[in-house]
C-alpha cells in the first residue's frame, strides 16, 4: 500500500519508550494514533531497548510491592526489600542523578522527573509492565528493574500497540505515502521519511550536534526543517 493515505487524531514520531508513553496517554483520551518509526523491525526499540534501569524515588516497601509481577509479591521479597533499601528519597535520587551526570542535568526538568517518577512507574505498570526484584548490581541504587530490562519493555510496548485497533505503527517496510493530522492549526502532511527526534543539545539557539549512542536508527543528524 505504498500510495495509501492515513488519517489520525495524533501522530507520534519515534517508537522509543517516550514515544510509546505518548501513544498510551493519547489512547487514554480515546483518539486514534499513528506511530512513525524509521528503524526496521530487526532494530526497532531505539535506545530505550538498551535501558538497564529506570530510576525513581519511592517512600516505602509497599510501593515497590505494588509494581511487581504477581509471582514476586511474597513475604520473602518484602523482607529482602526492607533489609536492602526500604525507601529511596527524592533527595537521594536528586544527588544520585546529579552525581552520574556531573551536575549537568537541567535542574528544572530534574525536579519534575523526581516528583513524577514513582507515579510514572506505577502508570507504566498499569499498562502491562511489571517490575522484578534485582539485587545483582547495587551500584545502580536500584533493587528492582523492569521485567526483561529495556528490550522487554519495548517488546511489550510494541505488542500492546499492535493489539490496539486505535494505533497504527508505521515502519520503513510498512510506509505510508503521507500522514494527516486532523486537529490543530491547519493540516500537517509530510512524506513518510521521518527522522527520530530526541534530546537536542543547544548552544544559545543554535544546534551544536545531535548524535545518539545506541541502535542504528538512533544515530544521525537532526534535520534542520524539524527545528521549526
Amino acid at each position: 500500500m505504498p500510495n495509501e493515505d492515513f488519517v489520525y487524531d495524533v501522530v507520534v514520531v519515534g517508537a522509543g519508550n517516550a514515544g510509546f508513553a505518548a501513544v498510551h496517554a493519547a489512547r487514554e483520551q480515546g483518539v486514534t494514533v499513528g506511530l512513525l518509526e524509521k528503524a526496521p523491525v530487526e532494530s526497532r526499540g531505539g535506545n530505550s531497548a538498551l535501558t538497564g534501569h529506570l530510576r525513581f524515588a519511592y517512600d516505602n516497601v509497599e510501593q515497590l510491592m505494588d509494581i511487581l509481577g504477581e509471582q514476586y509479591k511474597t513475604d520473602e521479597v518484602r523482607s529482602e526489600f526492607a533489609k536492602r533499601l526500604p525507601q529511596r528519597t527524592a533527595s537521594e535520587l536528586w544527588d544520585e542523578i546529579m552525581l552520574v551526570t556531573d551536575g549537568m542535568t537541567d535542574q528544572d526538568l530534574l525536579k519534575v522527573h523526581i516528583a513524577e517518577s514513582y507515579r510514572t512507574i506505577a502508570w507504566l505498570h498499569s499498562k502491562g509492565h511489571d517490575w522484578v526484584p534485582s539485587y545483582e548490581d547495587a551500584t545502580t541504587g536500584n533493587i528492582v528493574h523492569c521485567e526483561g530490562m529495556g528490550y522487554g519493555l519495548q517488546e511489550r510496548n510494541f505488542a500492546i500497540c499492535e493489539r490496539d485497533p486505535g494505533v497504527t505503527i508505521h515502519l520503513p517496510d510498512r510506509g505510508a505515502r503521507s500522514i494527516t493530522r486532523r486537529h490543530g492549526p491547519g493540516v500537517w502532511r509530510r512524506r513518510h521519511d521521518v527522522q527520530r527526534l530526541g534530546s537536542v543539545p543547544r548552544e544559545g539557539s543554535r544546534v551544536v550536534k545531535w548524535w545518539v549512542r545506541g541502535q542504528p536508527g538512533d544515530a544521525g543528524p537532526l534535520p534542520r526543517p524539524a527545528l521549526g
